[in-house]
């Protein structure tokens, strides 16, 4: 969740992991939880809404343009991605890729019972 941290609000990944250290507590033996990452991006000067239990996604349509959601890896664990829409075409942003990757060549699941962060920019 650093890294979505890191890309949202536009800083090196070490300050997005200083800043997390200092306002969730992050010391690295866990991630970040998104009410948590809420927090640090305020702290960033991102203004964010975190969207709980209660309003979850199911389809990417259901998304704004611009949130971190949780989606399933490879492996079925989940992690924290940027997702963006933006010109009517939809990216996701993933610290594990080089550069964004159209989410309609890119295959990945929303991960089921997961809120998210709309971030307004």
């Amino acid at each position: 969740m650093v890294a979505c941290i890191a890309m949202v609000a536009g800083v090196d990944y070490t300050v997005a992991r200083e800043r997390a250290a200092a306002v969730a507590n992050f010391d690295g033996s866990e991630g970040v939880f998104l009410d948590k990452a809420k927090n640090v991006l305020g702290d960033l000067g991102v203004r964010a809404t975190y969207h709980g239990y209660r309003v979850m996604p199911t389809a990417w349509s259901d998304l704004p343009n611009t949130a971190i959601v949780q989606v399933d890896g490879p492996d079925g664990t989940p992690h924290g991605v940027v997702f963006r829409r933006k010109g009517g075409r939809e990216f996701i942003l993933d610290w594990n890729k080089q550069d964004r990757v159209p989410r309609e060549a890119a295959n990945y699941k929303l991960h089921r019972y997961s809120p998210y962060l709309e971030i307004h920019k």
